[in-house]
């Protein structure tokens, strides 16, 4: 009779333990929602796994909010808008890195990126273009025949003549292979002519 009356009270015992438990682990998940289960489970002395159990079958949530850190406010560098960050968004953050340059030959504003000036015109010097068409026609004009007129010219004496070298071409409609063996001259320098001498006149 003893024996079943010490475990009647050792099962008293435990039930009035696990229902304190219980309502432990409510009361701390319902008075403070970002508590974690592991910080629920040390304050009451349980396990982290028990605690989760008594949540799930209380339908309480498990998992617990999660505190917004309060970081600095910025007024964005291109727009003003208040951000958390230095730029709101990706392209005013593209935006403040282009540079405004000024081409050299026809004096276009436009804009490139800092990086990408920094990498393309390391080793240049005060001469930048917005396109390869102002860039080809500025140094046709300070390194080409216009600008150099005792290079060029009918006062030059060339090894070869171009001009009747062109006329040969056009007669007789042959390439540098042909003409080179028909006039006896290397054909690096009849191709190098053909390819020139128009050039040169339209100059």
């Amino acid at each position: 009779m003893q024996q079943t009356i010490f475990r009647y009270e050792d099962n008293w015992t435990n039930n009035s333990r696990g229902s304190h438990t219980r309502q432990r682990v409510k009361e701390l998940r319902m008075s403070n929602m970002f508590m974690s289960m592991s910080a629920i489970a040390r304050l009451i002395g349980v396990s982290r796994q028990r605690v989760f159990q008594i949540l799930q079958e209380e339908g309480l949530p498990t998992k617990h909010l999660i505190k917004s850190v309060n970081k600095d406010q910025y007024s964005c560098l291109v727009c003003g808008k208040i951000s958390p960050n230095i730029f709101c968004s990706n392209e005013c953050q593209k935006q403040y890195r282009q540079i405004p340059i000024v081409c050299t030959r026809c004096g276009k504003l436009f804009f490139r990126d800092v990086h990408q000036l920094l990498a393309n015109y390391r080793d240049h010097s005060d001469t930048i273009f917005c396109s390869r068409n102002c860039q080809s026609k500025w140094i046709g004009e300070y390194y080409g025949f216009k600008s150099y007129p005792n290079h060029s010219g009918p006062g030059v004496k060339r090894k070869h003549n171009w001009e009747d070298i062109w006329k040969k071409h056009l007669e007789t409609g042959y390439g540098a292979v042909k003409l080179s063996r028909q006039l006896g001259i290397p054909e690096t320098s009849v191709a190098y002519i053909l390819v020139r001498y128009p050039k040169q006149q339209d100059l």
